[in-house]
């Protein structure tokens, strides 16, 4: 059955909100798998570092095929970009029935697991993105007929559009967080794939060269240890296996100690629309009052009740005394305590310090104001 107007019209309007609420994308990604009679859909973006956001019922395959190597190895997506034809292709119109039984990804990965007809398409972002759209049927359902390839046409001028404006939408806030921390007085930079820098603030290049020996076109530390420390920071980042790092910097010939915090730039289907992947801030290695929780949700997008326990720990309160004084249990200050390091980017308590006391002295905020 093909998608009745008043679906693809609800449909529509649901994509375009998916572009400037990426957390929908899932939910969007299940109902396009739905309307061709598809197990499951997802967004990808190519190459060893993949990024990626399905559907919830087909969320744990795609995980296990790019974890076992085999996006690398699929004979497809190298074929529909090599075609460059527009708008979705299925297998059959790239490949033979008799390549089909020999190409390893089918055989060896889609067949066994009960998958094997599908569409997809490409969508170009700019900052040199590719982002892939599959939808994956059951291979006894069969492939997927010319009627529903239609459907899914229709759809591709608006899933294009929506992925241009995710892609725009998430560069903007990356870029407010870097102008936000140049307002209060933090030095940041926004680095894209392969440690490329997209941006950075004045107060960042004013470290040059004391600090940084260059910051365009990638971060050089004038410190070679620190500077194999942040490499290795970002590459764990762009590989999908990192929370950052916190990187020490010892001073030179009697000039400031600093401390470099690499956050990736996360959150539902980000990862896929950003062409950045991680925010590397600077603090200097001296006692300053502690961000306070207001900034911590604007920048750091904690929420209000992560933002007020991230500050009180950071300002050196314990879990029992921060839980008595915001009438919570110890259990749900815990809990914030964890969410909020790990949208931080960190893994310690210890390390909040360094990082939420980066305010300039005439902010105005004294510790515990808040």
């Amino acid at each position: 059955m093909v998608m009745l107007r008043e679906e693809a019209v609800t449909l529509v309007g649901r994509i375009y909100e998916a572009a400037a609420i990426p957390e929908l994308w899932p939910g969007v990604l299940r109902s396009i798998a739905s309307s061709v009679d598809a197990a499951g859909a997802c967004l990808f973006t190519p190459g060893p570092s993949a990024r990626w956001i399905a559907s919830p019922d087909f969320s744990e395959a795609v995980d296990r095929f790019i974890s076992d190597g085999w996006l690398e190895r699929d004979g497809f997506n190298d074929r529909l970009e090599a075609s460059g034809r527009s708008g979705f292709l299925g297998d059959l119109d790239l490949f033979r029935p008799e390549e089909l039984a020999r190409e390893p990804v089918y055989a060896e990965w889609l067949h066994p697991r009960g998958f094997g007809w599908g569409a997809s398409t490409i969508m170009r972002l700019p900052h040199e993105r590719t982002v892939f759209l599959n939808v994956e049927r059951r291979h006894d359902r069969g492939p997927i007929e010319q009627l529903h390839m239609r459907d899914l046409n229709l759809l591709h001028p608006h899933l294009a559009r929506a992925s241009m404006i995710s892609a725009h939408l998430t560069q903007q806030r990356a870029h407010a967080a870097g102008s936000t921390l140049q307002i209060i007085g933090m030095p940041a930079a926004l680095v894209r794939t392969r440690g490329r820098v997209e941006s950075t603030n004045a107060l960042f290049e004013a470290l040059v060269p004391d600090l940084f020996r260059e910051c365009a076109p990638a971060i050089v530390l004038a410190n070679a240890t620190a500077q194999k420390a942040l490499s290795h920071a970002l590459a764990h980042i762009e590989a999908g296996g990192g929370f950052g790092g916190v990187i020490p910097v010892p001073s030179r010939e009697g000039g400031e100690a600093h401390v470099l915090h690499v956050l990736p730039v996360r959150g539902a289907a980000r990862e896929v629309f950003a062409a950045c992947v991680a925010l590397v801030l600077v603090t200097p290695v001296i006692a300053r009052p502690v961000l306070p929780p207001e900034l911590l949700v604007s920048l750091f997008e904690l929420t209000p009740a992560e933002a007020r326990v991230a500050h009180r720990i950071a300002s050196g309160a314990t879990v029992e005394g921060t839980a008595e004084s915001l009438g919570v249990s110890r259990e749900t200050v815990r809990s914030q305590l964890k969410a909020a390091l790990a949208k931080l980017g960190l893994t310690r308590q210890a390390e909040l310090v360094g990082l939420l006391s980066a305010l300039t002295p005439g902010f105005g905020c004294r510790p515990g104001q808040w």
